[in-house]
């Protein structure tokens, strides 16, 4: 084996470090492409993403611009809101369906009630009212809401627009007559019906016709119809209703008789009217106590001049009982505490009037008793 040389050790180093080194050039070569792929990559993405920005930057405000612009018809909304909405439209008009289902059985039921009520007062309707006539004791009231509130209308204007009818039947003065007439009493007898009075009173009004129509309502049970022994603030009251027209009363009496009265307010230009009647039979009221039949009217004119006249007219009967039949004159007369015992039989018809009426003085005095030792203004001015 030949020695090696150390000049060829040498040269033989050399060169394989020579080659070491290109080797590692070569791969540094691909590392740096590599990288400078790499780099231009990242570039070109971010390149794309500044494009991509820009474009939705683009898009959105040509978006705002577009909602901006557009009208009405297109604002559509999606089906599930339309469905929505078309639920609730049928919802409602099922509700509207079952209301008028409900009116319309109502009205029927209402016409019926009103054929029923219009039929049987048919047979009784009368040109004038009279309080006097058998017939007159027909006057009723049906129990329904609706019903009863057309036939409180219907008998309070009939009564109404027989006023004047009804003055001149009784004979009252003109308006602008010097004529007056106070506590004007007339009384007719019957041998079937018992007897049967009116009141008739014509004067000039010293006060207000609203503040004498108020006190004309707060003294209708107490002066008007007469009744003994009442006082209305504590007595209990059947029927009670009222509304910007109408006003009823019902109550049993402290003497046991049944009162119903049907009262109405109706005003025109210089003119105040306050009415009213007794109602005979009651759906919402039964009672089987005796009662008494009535008619009054009391109205007030603004005349010329600035005064106020008042004409009053008051029609009652004698009372009956539950079945029609008139009560005894003794009976009815003690009612006003008027005593015929003592008196003969064929001079009751002739005296009865004259007490009667003295009784009611009396009484008017008692309740101008009562309210001075109560401070309150005296009841018995004007019609009455």
């Amino acid at each position: 084996m030949r020695a090696v040389s150390p000049l060829a050790a040498t040269a033989a180093a050399i060169v394989a470090d020579i080659e070491r080194q290109r080797r590692e050039g070569v791969k540094n070569t691909k590392q740096s492409r590599r990288m400078i792929q790499y780099r231009q990559m990242k570039k070109e993405e971010l390149l794309t993403l500044d494009a991509t920005i820009e474009h939705l930057a683009v898009l959105k405000k040509q978006l705002r611009e577009k909602s901006q612009r557009r009208g009405p018809k297109d604002l559509l909304l999606p089906w599930r809101e339309v469905a929505r909405a078309l639920k609730d439209l049928r919802r409602l008009g099922d509700c509207e369906h079952e209301e008028l289902q409900r009116k319309l059985a109502a009205s029927q039921s209402l016409m019926h009630e009103m054929y029923q009520w219009v039929a049987a007062q048919y047979a009784v309707i009368q040109d004038a009212p009279d309080a006097r006539r058998p017939t007159w004791r027909s006057t009723s009231l049906p129990r329904g809401e609706a019903s009863r509130r057309l036939g409180k209308e219907w008998i309070l204007n009939q009564l109404y627009h027989n006023t004047d009818a009804l003055f001149q039947q009784y004979g009252f003065p003109a308006l602008d007559s010097p004529e007056r007439l106070y506590m004007d009493f007339h009384f007719n007898f019957s041998d079937t019906q018992g007897y049967s009075y009116v009141t008739r009173h014509f004067l000039q009004i010293h006060e207000s016709m609203e503040g004498f129509l108020a006190r004309y309502r707060r003294t209708l049970l107490t002066d008007q119809c007469a009744i003994r022994d009442l006082f209305p603030a504590t007595h209990p009251m059947l029927i009670e209703e009222e509304d910007d027209q109408t006003h009823q009363l019902a109550l049993i009496t402290p003497r046991g008789e049944y009162v119903n009265l049907l009262c109405g307010t109706f005003r025109s230009e210089n003119r105040v009217t306050f009415l009213g009647r007794q109602i005979q039979d009651d759906e919402r009221c039964c009672s089987n106590h005796r009662q008494r039949n009535r008619i009054f009217i009391a109205e007030l004119h603004q005349m010329p001049n600035g005064t106020v006249m008042g004409r009053g007219l008051w029609i009652q009967t004698q009372g009956f009982t539950p079945d029609g039949s008139p009560l005894s004159l003794d009976d009815d007369a003690i009612e006003f505490d008027v005593d015929l015992r003592g008196c003969p039989d064929h001079l009751k018809q002739a005296r009865y009037p004259r007490l009667f009426e003295d009784a009611i003085k009396r009484h008017f005095h008692d309740l101008d008793a009562r309210d001075a030792s109560e401070s309150k203004p005296a009841h018995h001015q004007g019609v009455s």
